[in-house]
């Protein structure tokens, strides 16, 4: 047994041996100089024994003591089996030979404690030395206490030689922080070694949205993720316009929040603020640890009902009219019940399907998801709407004042618009609304949520990671092979996508749009922005807020001065504000030139929109972009014809792109509709991940 020390004026080498151990000896200090550095000067002593016995067994210790009395040492454990007996079984009994089966692990050597920046990247590894006779028949791996089941998940891969075992876990995340245990048997024998997982990682927020009333007490919850644990600063930022941007960037009127906390785990921490609603605004809560910091933020809307108003104004009329007569305050008290503000609708309008009456308990309002300019969306989680007793991520719509008695109105519009719509694949689906309130001038509209957000965004943000497979020689497309996977992420940063997925894209607006018009439905807003991923590689049209139905005409003459989208209107709505289906489809066009130029405006290389709307009239139309050939580009063109029953039909357009694309895709888009056919016109919510199968 070679033994070996590093040292620096060394004055004394001590060898401790077992006590029972004989026939040993030690050889002379052997010195090997480091020219470099004296102090790496290397003392070799070597032990040997003869006639190795079982009485040699035991612990063997080197100590170092140098001239300032430091003081080092290592141990070497000498495991010795006796093996008489092994090769003639039947001389000895079976519990004989199983008393010489031994598992060891190499406590001296092997790691206790395994530190890992999950901003590394890098996996975390488990090598653990170990000894054993005879080989092990049986290894298990444990994670605080629950074994894991390393050949179903692919983050772990567990190995194995004569003398080593290994684990190594990939993608990691902080739930991969714990106690690992591994358990290594021989038939007899077992021994058990433990290893502890710290992943350093900077803190996720998350935080939900409240909708309530004037003096209701409120409770927010900024949960944090986080090793190891940061902290925190929160507080309040009033918005009394409900402009957020605005709010956000004037923060003079910030105030710190006091909040409870509640640690749930060694990485998730809960902060709870509760307190009275007085005016809408943004609950901050800031976390950072030495890793990194994160904000999250929590919209806090609150609306005067119609009731509140009512209660307020007879409380003050109280006050002032008891200083004088009975007289006056039966007068005050009429005129107020005379001129106070009627509901915007009749009970009789408000009568929707129990199917999509929804209780406003079972709805858990969460962050903001877009804002517009009298409304709001918000994500938020609703239980038992698609299955009993099973929670879905919805997208919920209100309006952001309900004293704007127009707006409300407007979304009870699209509310009935979408009831009429019902459902299909490339629509956003309405799920439920809530409508009690409705003669307050309060109500939510329920809808599908899509979580990768908008096409006109992904292709933005994504436009360098395109594959062109438009073949430059011959202007056609190279897709027919098999389709490409495409993998989306939570920050839809860094996705590839191909021309093929472009066409699937264009596709399925087509087909949604064909069916808004057997629906009698027109759009009147369609465009890159109002075209939603979802898993599956699936998108849907979304947005009804312009919407009409056709009952009796298949044209609507808009009267009211609204803005309208000037880039994405037919010729006849900007001349005569006229729309239909065919105004659609030159919209549709204009989505086909968004889709194949990655994202780029419409009409780059005009000015003003009086400038454009002459250049539409003699006869200009945008150039080919980038991605489309000459056949794409001639369907836009045909989309964008000036006489509108010149252009063709939303099921046209769909049949060619359908035959346009490769097998595999058509198969896959007829297995998505025959799903949706086989479950009578459900909605059903797509949580896959977003590949083609």
């Amino acid at each position: 047994m070679p033994i070996a020390t590093q040292y620096c004026h060394v004055v004394i080498v001590r060898i401790f041996l077992p006590p029972q151990s004989s026939r040993v000896n030690i050889s002379r200090l052997n010195y090997t100089e480091n020219p470099e550095d004296f102090c790496l000067d290397t003392i070799r002593q070597t032990i040997t024994i003869e006639g190795l016995t079982v009485d040699d067994a035991g612990t063997y210790k080197c100590a170092v003591v140098d001239h300032v009395n430091g003081f080092n040492s290592a141990d070497f454990k000498l495991y010795v089996l006796d093996l008489k007996g092994i090769n003639h079984r039947s001389n000895r009994t079976t519990r004989d030979v199983e008393s010489d089966e031994f598992v060891f692990f190499d406590t001296a050597n092997n790691p206790t404690t395994v530190n890992v920046s999950h901003s590394s990247d890098r996996p975390v590894r488990m090598v653990l030395g170990y000894e054993s006779y005879p080989s092990l028949t049986s290894v298990e791996w444990y994670k605080d206490g629950r074994r894991l089941n390393i050949a179903q998940d692919h983050r772990y891969q567990a190995t194995e030689t004569d003398t080593e075992l290994q684990l190594v876990i990939s993608n990691l995340s902080l739930y991969d922080i714990g106690r690992y245990t591994v358990i290594a048997r021989t038939d007899t024998a077992q021994d058990s070694y433990n290893v502890s997982v710290f992943i350093y990682d900077k803190p996720t927020l998350k935080m939900g949205s409240i909708n309530t009333t004037v003096g209701k007490m409120v409770e927010f919850v900024c949960e944090s993720h986080a090793f190891p644990q940061p902290e925190f600063d929160i507080g309040f930022l009033p918005c009394h316009s409900l402009e957020w941007r605005t709010c956000m960037e004037n923060r003079s009127q910030y105030k710190n929040m006091k909040s409870e906390e509640s640690i749930i785990s060694i990485i998730e921490v809960h902060h709870t603020m509760k307190f009275q609603a007085n005016v809408s605004g943004i609950v901050l809560c800031d976390a950072a640890n030495d890793y990194g910091k994160a904000e999250a933020e929590g919209y806090l809307i609150v609306v005067h009902s119609s009731l509140q108003f009512a209660v307020e104004g007879v409380i003050i009329s109280l006050f002032v009219v008891l200083t004088v007569v009975v007289v006056i305050v039966v007068r005050r008290l009429r005129r107020f019940v005379r001129y106070r503000k009627p509901p915007i609708v009749e009970d009789e309008e408000l009568i929707i399907s129990e199917q999509y009456e929804f209780p406003r308990e079972r709805l858990r309002l969460g962050s903001l998801i877009g804002s517009g300019q009298f409304g709001v969306v918000l994500q938020a989680v609703a239980d038992g709407i698609v299955t009993e007793g099973e929670e879905t991520t919805v997208a919920v719509k209100l309006v952001r004042d309900v004293n704007e008695r127009n707006v409300i109105s407007v979304l009870i519009a699209e509310l009935k618009v979408m009831i009429h719509i019902g459902h299909h694949l490339n629509v956003v689906n309405l799920l439920g609304a809530v409508t009690q309130n409705v003669p307050k001038n309060e109500m939510m509209m329920i809808v599908e949520h899509c979580k990768y957000g908008n096409v006109s965004d992904f292709l933005i943000t994504n436009r360098t990671n395109f594959v062109d497979e438009l073949d430059p020689v011959t202007g056609q497309y190279t897709s027919t092979r098999n389709f490409e996977n495409l993998d989306l992420n939570d920050t839809l940063v860094g996705c590839t996508f191909r021309t093929s997925h472009l066409c699937s894209w264009a596709t399925q607006i087509a087909r949604g749009m064909s069916f808004l018009t057997a629906r009698s439905v027109l759009h009147g807003d369609l465009a890159a922005r109002n075209v939603l991923l979802c898993p599956d590689n699936v998108v849907k049209i979304c947005d009804f807020g312009l919407a009409r139905t056709l009952y009796r005409t298949n044209v609507y003459k808009k009267t009211s001065p609204d803005p309208l989208p000037l880039k994405w209107l037919a010729l006849e709505c900007i001349s005569d504000r006229t729309f239909s289906t065919h105004s659609d489809v030159w919209a549709y066009g204009i989505v086909l030139w968004e889709l194949f130029s990655l994202g780029s405006v419409p009409y780059p290389e005009q000015g003003n929109d009086a400038e454009l709307v002459n250049a539409l009239r003699q006869g200009y139309r945008m150039k080919k972009p980038s991605a489309a050939n000459f056949e794409m580009y001639n369907i836009m063109l045909n989309c964008w014809r000036q006489e509108p029953t010149g252009r063709p039909s939303f099921e046209q357009l769909y049949q060619w792109f359908y035959n346009f694309l490769p097998q595999n895709i058509q198969m896959h888009h007829d297995q998505q509709l025959l799903t949706i056919d086989n479950n009578d016109g459900k909605v059903t919510i797509l949580t896959d991940s977003c590949k083609y199968k």
